[in-house]
This record gives structure tokens, C-alpha cells and sequence, in this order.
């Protein structure tokens, strides 16, 4: 959950408010590089359970933060991500890290195999990060 309460505080994730921040990165560092990973894969596509959590998600944080109207944050979430991914994809400074395609993991998986096959395709993926550095 992108929230949780304890006795003397309130934490919601700034996740939701601002996922990569890729523009602000790329204005603020205009000479670097800009590596950013993200743990779930791009083209996955928007369910009803994943619609159904987020509007779960921001009733509770509206519960929590009454006047801060988090709801719409929750909401414009996801194409949010997506213009973040466009344009980390399109930036030459920009080396974006997804699972890959062919993860056989999901968010709750435990099976061994799968988890073995998903850390394979990581680490294959961040030696991307040694040449993009490089070159």
C-alpha cells in the first residue's frame, strides 16, 4: 500500500504525486546522464482490479489528507507513468530500465523458478547500464 498510519504519523507515498520527475532530471542535470528503473513492465495494460485499487487507494489517502484533494492525483496516475516512460524513452540522455517482456513475475510471485528466470533478465538488463555510461 502507498500509505500507512502509525500512532503519531501519516505516510503517503510521493510516488503518487510524481513518479520519475524525468523533465525536472533532465532540465536540472543537462550535461548527465539519467539512468531510471522502473519495476513494472510499460506496456501493461490498465485492468479493472488495477482501477478498482487506485480508487480504493484514493478514497483512503482522502480520508487521511481531507484537503489536499489526492484524488485526482490517484487518478491521472497511470498516464502519468506513460508520458514519463515516453519521454525517458525518447531522451538520448535517458537509459530506461523495464522488466523485460518475457518476466514470468507479477507482483505477488513466489514461485522459485520464475523469481531465478526474473533476476536472470535484471541482471541482464542492468549491464545496459555499463555501456550506456560508457559510450
Amino acid at each position: 500500500m502507498p500509505y500507512y498510519v502509525t500512532k503519531n504519523q501519516r505516510y503517503i507515498d510521493g510516488d503518487i504525486l510524481e513518479h520519475l520527475n524525468i523533465e525536472y532530471l533532465l532540465k536540472k542535470y543537462p550535461k548527465e546522464k539519467i539512468v531510471a528503473v522502473i519495476n513494472h513492465k510499460s506496456k501493461e495494460k490498465i485492468g479493472l482490479r488495477t482501477k478498482i485499487k487506485t480508487r480504493i487507494e484514493a478514497l483512503m489517502a482522502e480520508t487521511m489528507y481531507p484537503k489536499n484533494n489526492l484524488k485526482k492525483y490517484y487518478i491521472t496516475k497511470e498516464n502519468k507513468i506513460k508520458k514519463e516512460i515516453e519521454i525517458a524513452s525518447n531522451s538520448p540522455r535517458t537509459l530506461l530500465l523495464l522488466p523485460p517482456e518475457e518476466s514470468p513475475t507479477e507482483i505477488l510471485t513466489t514461485d522459485p523458478k520464475k523469481l531465478k528466470k526474473t533476476y536472470r533478465l535484471g541482471k541482464k538488463e542492468a549491464n545496459k547500464i555499463i555501456k550506456f555510461i560508457k559510450n
